[in-house]
């Protein structure tokens, strides 16, 4: 009964003339056999077939440039990384983008009004369309939309 069990017991390697297990015996463990792969096993002697490429990228959903198809993140987060470096939570430092991407042109718009006008009142109007058109459509389409 032994022999059988350790002829057919889920070895690789067994010897069906075998009467005690002498330790010689090796298990058939599946997993990814690839040491390239995302998912390596190294205790895996039978190659399962599950082997996934790495695919490097931002792996963090709350980061501005999260990228789905990545299994490896590899430091790139923009939120995470900029927040990390100044101690700020990511939705503190996406939302901070996201108004530096609206406020940046509307200050290089604002600074070539006031360098063509002699008193700059093409410049203060643009300043205040800007943050009015900003605040009342940036803010308020969205909570809209969300209600």
């Amino acid at each position: 009964m032994l022999a059988s069990a350790l002829a057919h017991g889920g070895f690789a390697s067994s010897d069906s003339n075998a009467t005690e297990d002498d330790g010689s015996c090796n298990y058939d463990i599946s997993g990814c056999t690839d040491s390239t792969a995302c998912n390596y096993d190294a205790l895996a002697n039978t190659d399962d077939g599950s082997c996934l490429a790495i695919v490097n990228g931002c792996t963090d959903a709350t980061a501005f440039n999260y990228n789905a198809l990545a299994n490896t993140d590899d430091g790139s987060c923009i939120a995470e990384l900029l927040g990390c470096t100044l101690a700020i939570p990511p939705a503190i430092t996406a939302i901070t983008l996201v108004a530096l991407g609206t406020s940046v042109p509307d200050t290089f718009a604002s600074v070539t009004a006031a360098q063509g006008s002699e008193y700059a009142d093409s410049a203060v109007g643009n300043v205040t369309g800007s943050n009015s058109v900003n605040i009342f459509l940036g803010l308020g389409l969205p909570w809209v939309i969300c209600a």
